[in-house]
């Protein structure tokens, strides 16, 4: 086992609920660059739409993931959120956390798009 004097460069760690903003960006572009590296997907932009009015919405995403070409979806939701709502749509579930959060279910859904 290493010792922290084996380590004088790295910084202790840290938990924090409000992170800085570089260090968030840091772990994303080296994030991005990793998965580059395993899958040659370059387009890392993000979409995100928060407004409540669903199908609209989801249909719009959907046209977007279209234009860039995108072979399916993947969304995470929760048991008390909306995977029947996604389920009409299309999207299957993929994955489920049981008691995430306690008492309620985590569950990732796709729908392939091609």
């Amino acid at each position: 086992m290493l010792s922290d004097n084996e380590y004088p460069a790295l910084a202790p760690f840290v938990l924090s609920d409000s992170p800085h903003s570089a260090d968030v960006q840091f772990l994303d572009s080296r994030i991005d660059e990793f998965n580059l590296a395993h899958t040659g997907v370059r387009d890392v932009r993000y979409l995100s739409i928060i407004v409540r009015v669903g199908t609209r919405l989801l249909t719009m995403a959907e046209a977007e993931a279209r234009a860039r070409a995108a072979r399916q979806m993947v969304l995470s939701t929760h048991s008390f959120q909306a995977p029947a709502f996604y389920a009409r749509f299309g999207f299957e579930v993929v994955g489920r956390i049981e008691d995430y959060p306690m008492g309620h279910e985590s569950i990732y859904m796709r729908k392939r798009l091609r």
